[in-house]
């Protein structure tokens, strides 16, 4: 995989206060890799009034300037915001006519992440959550960090996660998330899990296998695996998890302490593999971090 920082960081801003805690977020990271960073206010246009109301044949020209006005002013302030973080950052900015996705689908190939805020969901707010921050990562050809502030409860973050199950996308993950935690100076925590115990049985739950002896083998299998990749980043120091339980429960749970979590956006399936596209739908809802996505 090919992965670069010095393109461009699309961040997609609506005024809410999420979405200018993205941009501050972009623009420290745009700081510290020296990339330019674009800010998007999406303006829904014809085709897409007209799939939401038949009866909208064409939208009002003077809706249309109002909307595009307060998209002006959305990104003035996410302009502002950005400088509070990087005063001398390579800004552009955008009115686009289209859905965010739509954005996304044709700009992402250049760039090399896509920053969209999100927030922690329940069962009422997933199906919201969804049509928007999973219809971006859908759409990317890059990364996507899915931001959301860090839970209060919740202190002393440090280092980063990627899940990893020796897929493709796993192997993209772990690429990028080495890139990442050199560009922060963090460490990178590769974590693999599965759910043992349902998978051995019975002989799980009387002690018949010795879990210390399957974790220390497949730690070593692991460490094995990733090691040509990690050796092109020899500054980062890695670390392994190899834990007994369902990845999205293990992710989750690893999020509480990580500063970012990083996942693929398939994997390889249930018994070689747990990372399959409900997994990092699962993280971008439910993570207590920032989740940066792999396509």
């Amino acid at each position: 995989m090919s992965y670069t920082l010095d393109r461009p960081v699309i961040v997609g801003v609506d005024g809410s206060q999420r979405a200018l805690g993205a941009a501050r977020w972009a623009a420290e990271w745009c700081a510290r890799t020296r990339s330019p960073i674009r800010l998007v206010y999406a303006v829904p246009d014809d085709v897409w009034f007209a799939a939401h109301d038949p009866f909208a044949m064409c939208v009002d020209p003077a809706l249309r300037r109002e909307a595009n006005t307060a998209g002006t002013k959305v990104l003035t302030e996410a302009v502002a915001a950005a400088r509070e973080v990087a005063p001398g950052l390579d800004i552009a900015t955008q009115v686009y006519s289209g859905t965010l996705a739509d954005h996304v689908a044709e700009y992402s190939s250049g760039a090399s992440m896509v920053v969209i805020g999100s927030t922690r969901s329940g069962p009422i707010r997933d199906v919201l959550l969804g049509s928007q921050v999973m219809g971006v990562i859908r759409s990317s050809s890059c990364p996507v960090l899915a931001w959301r502030e860090d839970d209060p409860a919740d202190s002393d973050r440090d280092g980063l996660v990627v899940g990893y199950d020796s897929s493709p996308h796993a192997d993209r993950a772990l690429t990028v998330a080495l890139h990442q935690a050199r560009a922060l100076g963090e460490e990178l925590t590769v974590a693999y899990y599965f759910p043992a115990a349902a998978m051995i049985g019975a002989g799980y739950a009387l002690n018949l296998v010795n879990w210390n002896l399957v974790e220390q083998d497949g730690i070593a299998r692991l460490r094995r695996r990733i090691a040509p990749a990690c050796e092109q980043f020899p500054e980062v120091d890695v670390d392994i998890v190899y834990g007994d339980s369902s990845a999205a429960r293990g992710l989750v749970g690893a999020s509480s302490s990580a500063r970012l979590l990083i996942v693929g956006s398939r994997g390889m399936g249930s018994v070689a593999g747990t990372f399959m596209g409900s997994v990092s739908q699962n993280l971008v809802h439910h993570a207590r971090c920032p989740v940066l996505v792999v396509p």
